[in-house]
Parts: C-alpha cells; structure tokens; sequence
C-alpha cells in the first residue's frame, strides 16, 4: 500500500511535469494573442500552485492556501479557454 505522504509527493512531481510542459507552451504563445497567453499563464501557475501544495505537504495534508490558490488559477484557466 502507498502511504499518503508518498501519494502527495508523487502527485506533486506530476503536476510540475504537467507544469513545464505548460510553461514551454507559454513561451511558444509569445508572439500570440493575449488572450492566448493569459489562458497558458494562467495553467502555468495553476499547475505550479498545486505542485507546491501537494510537494509541501505535511501530517496534515496539502498545503492548503497554495492548493486554493491553485484552483482559483485554474478557474480564470478554465475562463479564458471559454473566451478564447
């Protein structure tokens, strides 16, 4: 069985592998729109967010300000790809 500090802290290094593969897309959207920009920047510090929470976890579970900070992110995300 997995334990959960193990679950958080893998957990936490797939979100930053999601999070520099979003970054890379945000340096590709430069000489793009900004509305385009704002969506990829918004992911970027979306999934960044969340990976620090769960990377900075403790007996009490994820960090939760980074993880709500991370989800309200994630929400102006899933605002400006409905705009765009």
């Amino acid at each position: 069985l997995v334990e959960e500090g193990e679950f958080y802290d893998s957990f936490g290094l797939f979100l930053m592998g999601w999070f520099i593969f979003t970054f890379i897309l945000l340096l590709c959207t430069l000489r793009s729109t900004v509305a385009f920009f704002f969506l990829f920047f918004t992911l970027a510090m979306a999934f960044l967010l969340l990976g620090i929470g769960y990377l900075n976890a403790d007996a009490a579970g994820p960090q939760g300000d980074c993880i709500v900070a991370g989800g309200a992110f994630g929400l102006m995300a899933a605002f400006a790809a409905w705009y765009n």
